[in-house]
């Protein structure tokens, strides 16, 4: 997996950065750490969690497919019954160790300067 959680929500997720990424991290960590309870055989504690917090729609399963896409979870025959994977797992702990207004920061160093009294920010090469 990439090393960052940037990088999993730009180019495993395909996220961008309008409207509100950070509350839709908060949902991945908390149906993340949900479905962890499963490695600790606490299935109906992990299913009472994730019925709050994945609709039983057809835009909830849209949200299992995409978990299930972009590789942080696997399943055997029915998609609702996945455990995370490696790379899952290490995406919910970056969830849960790393401060969320430094989630999508960009994974190279910024370097800041003024032109033309704008304020610019690039990347450095």
């Amino acid at each position: 997996m990439s090393t960052t959680v940037s990088t999993y929500w730009h180019e495993k997720y395909g996220g961008c950065g309008c409207g509100d990424p950070e509350t839709v991290l908060e949902l991945i960590r908390d149906v993340l750490t949900a479905i962890a309870l499963r490695a600790e055989d606490r299935w109906d504690e992990s299913n009472k969690r994730l019925s709050t917090l994945i609709p039983d729609t057809v835009l909830g399963m849209a949200f299992w497919y995409a978990l299930d896409h972009t590789e942080v979870i696997e399943h055997g025959g029915y998609i609702l019954d996945s455990w995370l994977t490696d790379d899952g797992i290490l995406l919910l702990k970056q969830l849960q160790t790393e401060d969320r207004k430094n989630w999508l920061s960009s994974d190279e160093e910024i370097q800041e300067y003024e032109q033309d009294d704008l304020r610019v920010i690039r990347p450095t090469p």
